[in-house]
């Protein structure tokens, strides 16, 4: 299991070493989230990125209406997170709900138009659910609440972030299954939802997503789909930590291959092969 949280410039060494195998348009999906994530959980997304250069963030077009009405809605979903979660007691709460530019407002990063692209507010006493109008931060790129006292499900509209890339809920009470919805924020590559109550299964939509980095330990009531399908998602991923759905299942037909002797099985093609119960599916 990869820790996140520290030693992250041992993570970063170790993910400057798998960038060698990596083809060019891996690098060229990982590069953009430099620019918004700079702690331990950024270390490891932009040592892949493109050596060891730092990327300039894409600039943004001339202030135009239609940003301004993004900046009110962005405003209105804070405002509303805010609320949801406690704000007056956060650990760190400097300039919210103030008239102030949007990234004065501790924990949030916004691009040349005033539009939110990061929110990092892990770690920082966030205790209740999480409000549906963070779907509306619709420039969004990265989104920092792990390691809080969040509860309730996770919101399906934040499914509507199609700039998301990636998404850090690890370490809250977190409870429900996960939403086939968030499947709408394709570019996601890196997912950590990790040690809290969630349930359920992995829905089959989220194979949409080319995730890179994907955590779901820590659920004890969660897990990987064992269908071929998924087995060969997972494979295309760097780095996944959580149980798979099947996995008592291959422990009780390995003991059975154990104790009949199947290594002498007149045909025995396929067991002990791995995760894939169904080789040569299609």
């Amino acid at each position: 299991m990869i820790d996140i949280d520290s030693n992250s410039n041992a993570i970063a060494a170790m993910f400057r070493q798998r960038r060698l195998r990596m083809d060019e348009t891996t690098r060229q999906r990982i590069a953009p989230l430099w620019a918004w994530t700079v702690a331990g959980p950024a270390l490891l997304l932009a040592a892949t990125a493109c050596g060891d250069g730092i990327l300039e963030a894409p600039t943004s077009p001339p202030l135009s209406q239609a940003a301004m009405l993004t900046q009110t809605a962005d405003r209105a979903a804070l405002v509303a997170l805010y609320n949801a979660t406690g704000g007056p007691d956060w650990t760190n709460h400097d300039n919210w709900l103030s008239d102030k530019p949007l990234d004065e407002w501790y924990g949030i990063t916004a691009d040349e138009s005033g539009q939110v692209i990061a929110i990092d507010l892990g770690d920082n006493h966030l205790a209740g659910s999480l409000p549906k109008e963070l779907g509306d931060l619709a420039d969004l790129v990265s989104l920092q609440l792990h390691d809080n006292e969040l509860t309730g499900s996770i919101p399906a509209e934040l499914g509507n972030l199609g700039s998301l890339g990636a998404l850090w809920l690890h370490n809250n009470k977190l409870t429900g299954g996960l939403p086939e919805e968030l499947s709408g924020a394709r570019d996601l590559i890196a997912l950590w939802i990790a040690n809290n109550e969630l349930q359920g299964v992995v829905p089959g939509s989220w194979r949409r997503f080319e995730l890179l980095f994907f955590d779901i330990s820590g659920n004890d009531d969660l897990c990987m789909p064992g269908t071929w399908r998924f087995v060969e998602w997972r494979q295309e991923m760097l780095t996944f930590d959580g149980s798979w759905c099947h996995a008592g299942d291959i422990d009780v037909l390995a003991r059975l291959h154990e104790a009949t002797d199947g290594e002498n099985w007149t045909d025995s093609e396929g067991w002990l092969g791995g995760l894939d119960l169904e080789p040569g599916s299609a």
